[in-house]
């Protein structure tokens, strides 16, 4: 065990004392729940730590807080993560209350703890692990932590406008990504962007019997023949021009894919599915995954769910749906062909409503960034590192990158491909949860200059 490994070990029963506090407040942003109180809990942490905090504000958003930590150098490293989760539906199928943290086996139960109360309150005991030293931080640090990330942080470019001259650093470490299947620390050099809508179709004052069936508009039917012309069964999005922008993956990204150690049956094992949409080699099915767009339905409801049968034409049926972008696909361009194609197709009396713009973002792999961080996750995890091109996921880092300038990196953190985020039982391995804080605190002395 390294000196650093048993200085965290030795703090470790406050650490988790801290996590379980931070977890069980239920701040879903969808809800508008305890966001308040969240971020009161976060500032106060912090502000034991010494930096300096602020609570940012714009209209109809949750706060943002701001922290900064005069380090021994002005190199300033910027933490970005957020404070609100997921919603818990179904409860039913939890198997302890989602915040009321839980250990169990070696894992910790709760809804956010990997995406992303866990990442956050590793980095915060990081800093705290240095700080225990009886020294500042080698270099600057700053925490920017929004409470509306879960809803695609649609007033996060408000606040860069705002208070953008208080977020600005060197380098900023996004919330960071599971291990790979067989444990490897990961790190992605960008992320892809969305499109987030709800399509709403309203026919009737009311659900009518089933009798009028003849005669009466279906909503839902209508929203199911409407679904069948966004996509084919080969996964092709039908939308004209979908495609259009999509830069094709360089050389240099698809030889990272084929470096990197990926066991996709154990994926596929791990997210509890029979099978992938495509048979073949791990390599190919790995492009679709990091470099393929996509056009999701998200959630579907109409009509009756309840027990039994109650015949109806129901009145209105909604369908949610996300669109995963990649370089240079622009939301905004996406959702005026997707309307242009509803219109073209006579559904104009579709409603849409836009749920969250984010455009994808892409990091130099020559930033010496990359290799300091790679330094930190070998010497930690005790293993070699994947390095990816992007992540097949979504945060709003495109706002930091290119309005602020600020190069952005998503690094290892404490989930694994079996931590459920976003589902029930959501939870973490403890264990990783150390490495995490481990991890952390070799980034910031690696990054130090020289």
């Amino acid at each position: 065990m390294s000196q650093l490994s048993e200085e965290i070990a030795s703090r470790s029963a406050g650490y988790l004392d801290d996590l379980k506090a931070f977890l069980s407040f239920p701040s879903i942003s969808a809800e508008g729940r305890a966001l308040e109180e969240a971020s009161d809990f976060l500032m106060g942490k912090l502000r034991s730590l010494g930096f300096n905090v602020s609570k940012a504000r714009v209209d109809g958003a949750p706060p943002l807080v701001i922290a900064d930590l005069k380090g021994r150098s002005d190199y300033t490293l910027v933490f970005y993560n957020h404070y609100d989760v997921q919603p818990v539906d179904p409860i039913s199928e939890w198997r302890t209350d989602p915040f009321s943290p839980t250990v169990s086996e070696g894992r910790l139960f709760a809804r956010g703890v990997a995406d992303d109360k866990g990442d956050l309150m590793a980095r915060v005991h990081a800093v705290e692990t240095l700080l225990a030293r009886g020294e500042g931080p080698p270099i600057s640090v700053k925490f920017v932590v929004e409470g509306e990330e879960e809803e695609g942080s649609p007033h996060l470019k408000d606040y860069v406008e705002k208070y953008g001259s208080l977020m600005k650093g060197d380098v900023c470490l996004w919330e960071g990504f599971e291990t790979s299947t067989d444990g490897r620390p990961q790190v992605f050099l960008g992320c892809k962007g969305l499109l987030y809508v709800e399509l709403k179709l309203s026919t009737a004052s009311a659900d009518l019997h089933s009798m009028y069936g003849p005669i009466a508009v279906n909503p839902a039917w209508r929203l199911v023949w409407l679904m069948a012309k966004m996509k084919d069964e080969s996964e092709k999005v039908l939308i004209p021009g979908f495609y259009d922008d999509v830069v094709p993956p360089t050389e240099e990204e698809l030889e990272m894919l084929a470096r990197n150690s990926y066991d996709v049956d154990a994926l596929r094992r791990s997210l509890g599915v029979r099978s992938f949409l495509r048979a073949g080699p791990d390599l190919e099915l790995l492009k679709d995954l990091y470099f393929q767009p996509t056009c999701n339905i998200a959630g579907f409801s109409s009509g009756y769910s309840g027990p039994g049968s109650k015949t109806i034409v129901p009145r209105e049926a909604t369908v949610k749906i996300d669109f995963r972008l990649v370089p240079s696909q622009d939301p905004a361009k996406v959702l005026a062909r997707l309307k242009e194609h509803m219109l073209s197709l006579g559904y104009g009396d579709v409603q849409v409503k836009v749920f969250g713009e984010e455009a994808p973002a892409k990091v130099s792999p020559e930033a010496p960034e990359v290799r300091r961080l790679v330094e930190a996750a070998k010497e930690s995890y005790g293993s070699e590192v994947n390095i990816w091109p992007t992540i097949p996921a979504t945060g709003p880092m495109a706002i930091f990158v290119n309005e602020l300038g600020l190069p952005s990196l998503m690094p290892p953190s404490v989930p694994y491909p079996g931590s459920s985020y976003h589902a029930p039982n959501e939870h973490i391995m403890l264990s990783q949860y150390w490495k995490s804080v481990e991890f952390f605190s070799r980034a910031i002395l690696k990054l130090a200059p020289p």
